[in-house]
């Protein structure tokens, strides 16, 4: 939270790729990568960008909740609704806003400049032309009652990955790890046992 937010996914890919490459010992061992929401396109971003420097590919690359890159749409605007048109929206459009923050206002004017720095690179978020597969599995996941992401797109994250790239639902909406955070985890590691070495 002291931190100056970012507001491109460029700039979240940059900073994740400097810090993991003064941990070399991370690529020791077979790794993944996991993102929910609009935090699978910055893993996704973030990978892509491991392979082309020539870092290890990870095992598996886990995608929650989130519509493939060829698939984003234009949102928002959403950064620059006041606070609370901000938060009436997001609750409407994605059932998320948690009650707890809800009922503590100042609580969540502290989360407020973060999540408006995240809406604004989600905003402004251009996919790549023609990507490369990454060199892994894909294993993505939805709520089926997720009206942002319907089981449909959701499957068409499998042309991003290797052979035996797959789509599941389960239960919840798109907040799905909220919703049910043992069943989402469950099918997480259920998913990934044929990849683990």
């Amino acid at each position: 939270m002291s931190e100056p937010p970012l507001r491109r996914v460029t700039d979240m890919v940059a900073q994740l790729t400097e810090a993991m490459a003064t941990e070399p010992s991370l690529f020791d061992a077979p790794f993944g990568l996991l993102g929910c929401s609009f935090g699978g396109i910055a893993s996704f971003e973030l990978a892509r960008t491991l392979v082309a420097e020539g870092v290890p590919s990870p095992s598996a690359f886990v995608v929650l909740a989130c519509r493939p890159p060829h698939r984003v749409h234009p949102v928002g605007p959403f950064s620059i609704l006041d606070d609370d048109a901000l938060t009436e929206r997001l609750d409407r459009d994605y059932g998320g806003v948690p009650e707890i923050l809800r009922q503590q206002p100042d609580l969540l004017r502290l989360f407020l400049p973060t999540l408006r720095a995240d809406l604004e690179a989600m905003e402004s978020y251009v996919p790549p032309k023609n990507p490369v597969a990454l060199g892994c599995p894909v294993l993505a996941i939805g709520g089926a009652d997720d009206g942002q992401v319907p089981a449909s797109v959701l499957q068409e994250w499998t042309r991003y990955g290797a052979e035996g790239s797959t789509a599941r639902t389960v239960g919840g909406r798109h907040f799905l790890v909220r919703d049910d955070p043992a069943a989402a985890l469950a099918t997480v590691l259920d998913g990934l046992q044929p990849w683990l070495p």
